[in-house]
């Protein structure tokens, strides 16, 4: 708000009807008639109470008491959350945003702090970048922004959101310019939450425009000129005071007028020392709803030269500006008294503090500080003070011009009052009159009006006006030579989120054969700003990070780690293992950075000693070459034979695609145990459920308690659920357990033809005509597919809706000894029964049409 003078007194009657009342909001007056407004007005804190913020400045929770803001102009806004909901597993968020009244022009520039993001065309962000130009993507994949300028159904939400869902046709979000934001947790970033400071910059609300004939129209469109901002507020119904006022009740040409005075291009110097030109002034800021509507009248208006007055039945805006004398006033025409103030030094103001929201600063707070020369002061003039903040200006130069003139109009502070005949009724606030009046000595001097009400001239009831005017001086609108702002040059110093590369990864030392084993590890500290640095071990140096386990993280008591530093570290809590990795990453309380380059360690055991205690099953030779340190990982391989006698069993541990294993996929372990001597003698017993088809995991784990030093180790017996069998530690994964529930099995046995599914279902009995001898003497599982060969046919049946079903069946070539694989979408159809392992002639036969022939490769 502007400052007050004392010496100007606004002037009202108790009701506009029937009434002839003039009054005016100059840029000399920090108040507005609440006369006019009263009966209408809407409950809610003055502008010096403490008015609550509608997230404009930053983020507010959701609140069923939260306003809108309406926004004129370009400014950034954080709005208030209206909804949130978050996934079952805690990981994702997405909120509802709103940001302003709408519909507005543009939602333009997301921010998350100081960084502007970059947004792809579905939202996603691609790119986080600084103020110093410097790039992140700690975002990446971690936040979507989309953008409702209009309102509307949010239909992410919807989709998002069951809650939000349910009453989806009712949540039209109707004329409200909102975010739809969805946020993924993500430690390894630091996206923990939403930030307060998650806002958009904005071209705000679409509003009536003049043309440049002083036509209105009918429609909306974008503008920041201060005049067609004013009306849009002034007629509005619903956050303006449209209830109460209407077009009609508005000097329309006074308003276009305005208008052109604002959209006057003029010159000033551009922060490179060039000259250039700009509109004299726009609107750029946001209404707060919770302010008494004149507040927010007198803000609009303050910021653009204006002022705002009544006569005869309409409001006006004036712009305030330099003129000429419209009226002389004599002692022809002046009755009784003539009464003039000067407050002197009390009004007199010689500086000015003015805030505003600074476009150039990021929409941050910023200052302009005029200061009356000392040759242009008074003798022994006291300092005079005024604090102001223009709530719709985002720049310097127009903060100033209008400070200038606030300063230089306060020092010309002669007020005069005198009374007139019916002849000023022609007369309005802001006009210029001369008067001549021998007392004062005045001779055609000029003061401009600032309020015309009617009195009585004398005793008798002669009815006249009372007309109060301030010294007039055209030199305190000259403009001032006037130079944006330079800003500020880049302090340079380092983004927190950047790191450089850690470097130099070793291991100095290491010791397996100590109660406490460790590795220490030696590498060089990264550039960028390191408070923690975070260990991480794996058994491959190609695991994914979400493989990596965590070890350890430490930092200094003395602050950051110094760039370029030697760090030394021991590592202990580790397995014993073949294949040792290393993986070390900086963190700061702003983000964690990029691990480094894999250190391969290499095999990490004991080098010394013998089992101290453990149980049956431990395999102890110190002179096996295999197993040096009595670590046993046992696998147990079911294969196929051609009877239940075992005669043409596969053998070998090579690689035998016809060797099926059957094994079961679940989630619960079950108990396996096992009896015997240390020799590897004795027997396992199996739980019931193993056997009875109940689901399982696909790891059946046979352990026992033994140390060799101060290590824990484990027996693994492994039955896995896969689609062949090799001699290696590595786990199979089942190929197609979703066509099988996760929880289906298949039992062969060729000797009395019956090949079960889930131990109950006979493939057999689907057969129409019977199946041949040895039916299951080879097995595969393709994509919702079962292969079944005979000693010399083959069958095929698929599963459709639940349903097994015989549909296929071929000897065609001469298929006598063959046997079945799956191979992807399509199932390998082979013949190695003359050399084991070597593949003398095969089929490819496609899932959909089954097993009913196909090309023949030699």
């Amino acid at each position: 708000m502007a400052a007050a003078a004392p010496i100007i007194t606004v002037l009202t009657s108790s009701t506009v009807t029937g009434m002839i009342a003039r009054f005016a909001l100059s840029v000399a007056v920090s108040f507005i008639a609440n006369k006019l407004f009263a009966p209408d007005v809407p409950s809610g804190p003055g502008q010096m109470e403490a008015v609550p913020d509608q997230g404009v400045r930053q983020r507010i929770a959701s609140n069923p008491g939260n306003k809108l803001p309406v926004l004129y102009g370009n400014t950034r806004v954080f709005g208030s959350i209206t909804f949130a909901d978050i996934t079952s597993d805690n990981q994702t968020m997405a909120f509802i945003i709103s940001l302003c009244e709408g519909p507005i022009e543009n939602i333009g520039q997301i921010w998350w702090d100081d960084f502007r993001l970059t947004l792809d065309s579905n939202g996603n962000v691609t790119n986080a970048t600084d103020s110093q130009g410097g790039t992140d993507d700690f975002l990446n994949g971690n936040l979507i922004v989309k953008k409702f300028k209009s309102g509307g159904r949010c239909s992410p939400m919807e989709a998002f959101s069951t809650k939000w869902d349910t009453n989806r046709l009712n949540r039209t979000m109707p004329n409200v310019a909102y975010l739809y934001v969805e946020l993924k947790y993500n430690r390894d970033e630091s996206v923990t939450g939403l930030t307060n400071k998650l806002g958009a910059e904005v071209q705000g609300k679409l509003v009536r425009t003049f043309d440049g004939s002083g036509n209105l129209s009918s429609g909306t469109s974008y503008s920041n000129n201060p005049s067609e901002c004013l009306l849009d507020y002034l007629t509005n119904n619903i956050y303006g005071c449209g209830d109460v006022m209407a077009d009609t009740d508005i000097d329309l040409p006074t308003f276009a007028s305005h208008k052109t005075f604002c959209d006057t291009l003029i010159t000033h110097t551009d922060k490179n020392g060039a000259s250039t030109t700009a509109k004299r002034y726009t609107t750029n800021g946001a209404i707060n709803t919770f302010d008494e509507r004149d507040l927010n009248v007198s803000d609009l208006v303050v910021c653009s030269q204006a002022i705002f007055s009544y006569h005869l039945g309409k409001f006006q805006v004036i712009s305030d500006t330099t003129g000429s004398s419209v009226m002389s006033f004599t002692d022809d025409n002046m009755y009784g008294d003539v009464t003039i103030v000067n407050d002197g030094f009390n009004s007199a103001l010689n500086k000015m503090n003015i805030s505003f929201s600074s476009y150039d600063q990021k929409y941050q707070e910023d200052q302009v500080f005029l200061n009356l020369a000392t040759n242009q002061r008074s003798f022994n003039e006291p300092e005079l003070v005024q604090d102001t903040r223009f709530k719709f200006i985002n720049n310097n130069i127009m903060a100033e011009r209008i400070g200038h003139i606030i300063v230089k109009k306060s020092r010309d502070n002669l007020i005069i009052s005198f009374k007139t005949d019916t002849r000023a009724l022609a007369l309005q606030v802001t006009d210029i009159v001369s008067v001549t009046n021998s007392t004062y000595g005045f001779t055609n001097k000029l003061f401009k009006i600032n309020s015309i009400t009617e009195a009585d001239m004398n005793e008798e009831g002669v009815s006249g006006y009372l007309i109060t005017a301030q010294e007039y001086n055209a030199d305190a609108y000259t403009e001032e030579a006037l130079t944006e702002f330079q800003t500020a040059p880049n302090t340079n110093l380092a983004n927190p989120r950047n790191f450089g590369a850690i470097t130099n990864l070793t291991a100095i030392s290491n010791d397996t054969d100590s109660t406490t084993p460790f590795v220490q590890l030696q590498w060089t500290v990264p550039t960028g700003l390191t408070e923690t640095f975070e260990i991480y071990v794996g058994n491959n140096i190609n695991n994914a990070i979400a493989d990596r386990e965590f070890n350890i993280s430490f930092r200094t008591s003395t602050g950051p780690f110094t760039e370029g530093a030697t760090i030394t570290h021991k590592v202990f809590d580790l397995d014993f293992t073949d294949t040792l990795v290393f993986w070390v990453r900086p963190i700061n309380q702003f983000a964690r950075g990029a691990f480094s380059n894999a250190y391969d360690f290499g095999v990490f055991r004991p080098g010394a000693g013998g089992i101290t205690s453990g149980v049956s099953g431990i395999i102890v030779d110190p002179n096996d070459t295999k197993n040096p340190y009595g670590v046993v990982n046992r696998f147990t391989q079911i294969r196929y034979g051609d009877s239940n006698t075992g005669s043409n069993i596969r053998d070998g541990f090579t690689d035998i695609n016809a060797v099926q294993q059957i094994g079961y996929a679940g989630s619960t372990i079950n108990t396996i145990t096992r009896t015997g001597g240390t020799d590897g003698s004795g027997s396992i017993t199996f739980p019931t459920s193993f056997n009875s088809g109940t689901a399982t995991t696909e790891e059946q784990q046979l352990s026992f308690t033994g140390t060799r030093g101060n290590v824990t180790q484990k027996e693994l017996l492994h039955i896995n659920l896969a689609d062949d069998i090799q001699n290696t530690t590595v786990r199979k994964v089942i190929a197609n357990p979703k066509d099988w529930n996760a929880t289906g099995f298949l039992t062969a046995n060729s000797s009395n033809n019956s090949v079960k599914v889930n131990g109950t279902l006979e493939l057999a009995s689907l057969v129409a005509g019977g199946v041949s001898s040895g039916f299951g003497r080879s097995v595969c599982i393709g994509t919702s597919t079962i292969y079944v060969m005979s000693n010399t046919e083959l069958f095929s049946f698929r599963l459709i809706t639940n349903t097994w079903s015989h549909y296929a069946i071929t000897n065609s070539g001469g298929v006598e000894n063959f046997n079945v694989s799956a191979m992807g979408d399509d199932v390998l159809l082979y013949n190695s029964s003359t050399t084991e392992g070597q593949i003398w002639s095969y089929f490819l036969i496609p899932p959909t049409t089954g097993a009913t022939g196909g090309a023949q490769f030699n």
